[in-house]
């Protein structure tokens, strides 16, 4: 009632007839606005049901992928020891580089993986995936509301990052099945919480990743702490945790339950210190997110969701952040902003934020419009109530827009064609693995023992069990040593004294190289020179892999027979009928190598072709004008590149443009290129020394000093690998050529001092020396110097530049 009516109904109440009259229109009055409400809440279940279908839909497709992960084959690999042994190991049983070390990792994960794949091959694996990111988007979703499915719909392609098949997968899946759980019973105080138990008890066996799990139930506690400061709210946080507690306590006893007991806990953050502190130079996940221009320039990426779908749940979060904070949800608020910061620091962790901003987030969001909602619908004057459906309906109408261009995007492979990746819709192995060469090793009995790179010794493991892999993605039962060693060595010609003595040591006979495009060759730089080497010959060879075995009195019959010529080699190209994606992989793969092994004339038309077939393809088109600036061809390799930029403004495009930008001698665009390369790369130090390279050139000394300043604090790598030696010596080397162009020689001869103590074994860095002693007078010190570098085995390739 009006305040106008109020008061005539205090002056002089209504006779008999007047109220019979007034009652009837107020009661069509209201069951006319109850249809309206009705017919709404009837369209917005239609709205919640398209987008529902949109989000499972889109999950469904961006993981039906075929397979690339280095993880997957040493899993594989020991579910089928455990199988066929019928017991869990406790020490290293694939390699013989650690055979016999301890080593511990939740067991169940392989049996299951290696049971699926028994079951449907690779294709099975594929499928898997698919149907755990539908099930992980089905359980952040349990919440039917616009703004959880809009978020589910935006996480997607972070989500489906942590959801290769390897143990992570698992971790992946129940970590949204019990943050789902947990909100909703915080929420409603329903729940089967007695079901945290089992998911714990099989988590802990299943991958190391259950401590999130335990996170979380700390979380579920967390929130109901902050409900307890409101006197308002206290005794229903006390229910809620008084019928909780039991099963949260039984959770925690429940990851006792496995082969180890409490010895996993110790064995896990032992494994995982080492690996982040062995392998994050050189391991992507490890890696914090970068605030910058031009990595934030991605949001505006609506198409692509590799650049774009990380900012935007950063915005949700943070808007979810304030409407917490306005209704004094402060576990919420520290919920969402705990996950936020791990999600930033850590690369490994924004799947799990995602999954956090899809259900606290959506939670928060349509709680705060709901409310906003009811006192506009009180509040607002007539002309107004129809104004905010329109626009709900029409952004929900952009999402669904989106969501069916994203996968188009997915099923034409238009995505994964437009990127560096190694993978392509549908089912089966990546054709980056050496499927081939391996099966040549195994037809041929090849000698052992195999080298390969850390990237690749999962697969060989699991493809090759009759041979031990000289190291895997494990990464604790492998020393510092021989980490560093697999490392360094690919880069270390192949006649040298380190290859020498590493063959000696390990007894190696074969190399195995997985020579694809984007990581491979970056693994393996010298090919070439293997192919050219006189104690290695090359036996077989394709556009992804090549194989090489060691010229010894007992290889030397099978090298007569096998060997061949890498320089007229003939790649073979795929049948007809094969794919448009299997043609360009074919072309793209082929240029590379040919390029590679020293035929670039070769190499263009090959890409000609690849263009062809996807003039839209960013890495076609930053390889073509790759090879177009090596051939000389400046003009036609920047128009290459800027295009390549434009359609794919990553860091490699970036860079490639600034090599050509450079050779044409205009350095302004070209350190310009290379600051946005910088800005958009996770390893960002590497630009920075070029960029000092830059500056130097352009005898700009002063600048050269202060970019090498900035590439050593980016830096992961300062200990005492073969990575962090010859980093840290490339800083000192490149100081020292800035001080000697300073005039400062003293200064210059000590950061050469230091450069050739990090890499005793460069014979170019002691001449360097040689020849700073003999400009300042020391001439004893540069005959010393001198003869070092007579006697120094090699002259150390960059394993960190070598792209």
């Amino acid at each position: 009632m009006t305040r106008r009516n109020r008061k005539r109904s205090a002056a002089a109440p209504a006779s008999y007839d007047e109220a019979a009259v007034q009652q009837p229109a107020r009661k069509v009055k209201n069951g006319r606005a109850a249809k309206i409400e009705s017919q709404r809440e009837e369209r917005w279940r239609y709205v919640v049901g398209a987008l529902l279908g949109a989000a499972l839909i889109y999950s469904f497709l961006a993981a039906l992928r075929t397979i690339y992960d280095i993880d997957l084959g040493w899993q594989l690999a020991t579910g089928r020891w455990i199988v066929q042994h019928h017991r869990v190991p406790s020490v290293d049983v694939l390699s013989y580089t650690a055979q016999g070390r301890p080593w511990i990792y939740p067991a169940l994960s392989g049996v299951l993986l290696y049971w699926i794949y028994l079951l449907g091959g690779y294709a099975g694996l594929s499928w898997l995936t698919a149907v755990a990111s539908a099930t992980t988007t089905f359980f952040l979703t349990r919440e039917r509301n616009v703004a959880t499915l809009v978020l589910a719909i935006i996480a997607v392609p972070v989500v489906v990052l942590r959801l290769t098949p390897r143990a992570d997968l698992f971790s992946t899946v129940l970590f949204a099945v019990v943050l789902s759980m947990l909100w909703r019973y915080y929420r409603s105080g329903q729940g089967r919480l007695w079901l945290l138990p089992l998911i714990l008890m099989l988590w802990v066996n299943l991958h190391w990743g259950f401590v999130t799990g335990l996170g979380l139930c700390g979380a579920y506690v967390m929130l109901e702490a902050g409900e307890m400061i409101f006197a308002s709210r206290r005794e229903a946080a006390k229910q809620r945790l008084k019928k909780a507690w039991p099963w949260l306590g039984a959770s925690a006893l429940a990851t006792l339950v496995n082969p180890w007991g409490v010895k996993l806990y110790l064995e896990m953050f032992g494994w995982t210190k080492d690996l982040a502190s062995s392998q994050s130079a050189v391991i992507s996940e490890f890696s914090p997110l970068r605030f910058t221009w031009s990595a934030m320039e991605g949001a505006l990426a609506w198409r692509d969701p590799d650049f774009s779908a990380i900012w935007w749940l950063l915005a949700a979060a943070l808007a979810a952040t304030a409407a917490a904070m306005a209704v004094r949800n402060y576990g919420a608020v520290v919920l969402l902003v705990g996950s936020a910061v791990a999600g930033v620091e850590r690369n490994r962790f924004q799947g799990l934020f995602a999954c956090v901003v899809v259900v606290v987030a959506g939670s928060v969001v349509h709680e705060a419009w709901e409310t906003f909602r009811s006192k506009r619908q009180a509040n607002a004057p007539a002309r107004l109530s129809g104004f905010a459906p329109p626009v709900a309906y029409s952004l929900c109408f952009v999402v669904l827009v989106l969501t069916g261009v994203r996968s188009f995007d997915l099923v034409s492979n238009r995505y994964y064609l437009n990127k560096e990746t190694t993978e392509a819709f549908g089912t089966g192995l990546s054709w980056w693995y050496p499927e081939r060469a391996a099966g040549f090793v195994e037809r041929e009995h090849l000698p052992g023992n195999i080298f390969n790179v850390w990237s690749l010794g999962g697969y060989l493991a699991w493809r090759l069990p009759q041979y031990s892999d000289f190291i895997d993605g494990r990464g604790k039962p492998f020393t510092k040593e021989v980490f560093s060693e697999a490392i360094a060595l690919p880069s270390e010609p192949p006649d040298s004294a380190a290859w020498q003595q590493a063959a000696d040591t390990w007894g190696l006979q074969t190399i195995v190289v997985a020579a694809g495009r984007y990581a491979g060759l970056v693994d393996f730089p010298n090919l070439k020179e293997f192919c050219d080497s006189q104690s290695w010959r090359p036996v077989y060879l394709d556009e992804v892999s090549a194989v090489f075995v060691r010229r010894s009195a007992l290889t030397q019959a099978l090298i007569d027979r096998l060997q061949l010529n890498c320089e007229t080699f003939h790649f073979i190209p795929p049948q007809e009928n094969a794919s448009g994606t299997e043609r360009l992989n074919f072309w793209s793969n082929a240029a590379v190598m040919m390029d590679v092994l020293g035929r670039p004339q070769e190499a263009l038309p090959a890409l000609d072709t690849a263009e062809k077939l996807a003039p839209w393809s960013g890495p076609v088109r930053f390889e073509r004008g790759t090879l177009l600036g090596k051939l000389g061809s400046l003009a036609e390799a920047e128009r290459e590149l800027r295009e390549s930029v434009e359609l794919r403004p990553d860091e490699n495009c970036w860079s490639g443009l600034s090599s050509v930008l450079w050779a044409q001698q205009r350095y302004d665009e070209a350190a310009e290129a290379l600051n946005k390369a910088a800005e958009l790369s996770l390893t960002p130090q590497r630009y920075y020394v070029q960029l000092a390279r830059l500056e130097l050139q352009r005898g700009r000394s002063t600048q050269s000093l202060a970019a090498l300043d900035v590439a050593m604090r980016f830096s992961v790598v300062h200990d005492d690998s073969a990575m962090g030696a010859e980093f840290q010596a490339e800083v000192a080397e490149g100081r020292a050529q800035a001080w000697f162009a300073l005039g400062d020689m003293q200064r210059a001869a000590g950061f050469e001092e230091q450069a050739v103590r990090f890499t005793p074994d460069s014979a170019e860095r002691w001449r360097d020396m040689a020849n700073l002693y003999q400009a300042l007078g020391r001439s004893s010190e540069a005959e010393q110097a001198m003869r070092h570098a007579q006697e120094s085995p090699s002259v150390l390739a960059d394993p960190i530049h070598s792209k």
